[in-house]
């Protein structure tokens, strides 16, 4: 599976219209709720958006599968490097926080993108998920507009609340999100709570145990 200057063309030539100031916020927020400083790992990084973002009030670091965002963003944060959620290229206990940011919908083994996930965050350390998610009165339309043939895992939200879980977290909360790029211009970017049962994307927190 590749993710190189030609995938990033196609489905994120939007990127920074993608992710707004009010979306980077939010997110950054939630998890200085939890967790205020410290390292934190962005899994997935992409153009850097949410790393860049969040350098001000965290020691960054980023890991990415694709060579072409790595060597991209090198040149902003010293601190990315070339890996992938199921290998992460750092010691054990190093991170305060780990976010990956619709990426697990990418990853061949979730089994092994949650072991790496909890070796690499401290005792407690927070755990940011965005994702997809295909269930719900938005799933029928979800399935229909999702042309990204590198998303390999389409499961409900009750699918990704069970496997933290069982993957050896506690969930802190969770929420969900409606989320549509309008005319190439214009990105909606609604959190909620209310009806969280029937967006079309979720973020979820959790803790290592």
């Amino acid at each position: 599976m590749q993710f190189e200057k030609s995938y990033f063309d196609k489905h994120y030539k939007e990127i920074f219209t993608r992710n707004p100031y009010k979306k980077l916020s939010f997110l950054l927020e939630k998890i200085k709720h939890y967790k205020n400083g410290g390292k934190l790992l962005d899994i997935g990084f992409g153009y850097g958006a949410f790393l860049s973002f969040a350098k001000n009030s965290f020691q960054v670091y980023g890991i990415d599968y694709s060579a072409y965002t790595v060597e991209r963003l090198q040149k902003d944060i010293k601190t990315v490097k070339q890996g992938s959620a199921e290998k992460i290229p750092f010691q054990s206990n190093f991170f305060d926080v780990v976010s990956c940011l619709d990426v697990l919908e990418h990853v061949p083994s979730l089994e092994k993108a949650f072991s790496e996930c909890r070796r690499v965050l401290k005792k407690d350390g927070v755990f940011l998920l965005l994702l997809p998610v295909y269930g719900g009165m938005s799933g029928p339309f979800i399935k229909l507009l999702d042309n990204d043939k590198t998303h390999i895992h389409k499961y409900s939200r009750e699918f990704w609340l069970k496997k933290i879980e069982i993957e050896g977290f506690t969930l802190l909360e969770w929420g969900g999100i409606f989320r549509y790029l309008f005319f190439q211009k214009y990105y909606f970017h609604y959190p909620t709570i209310f009806l969280r049962d029937h967006a079309p994307a979720i973020f979820i927190l959790a803790k290592k145990k």
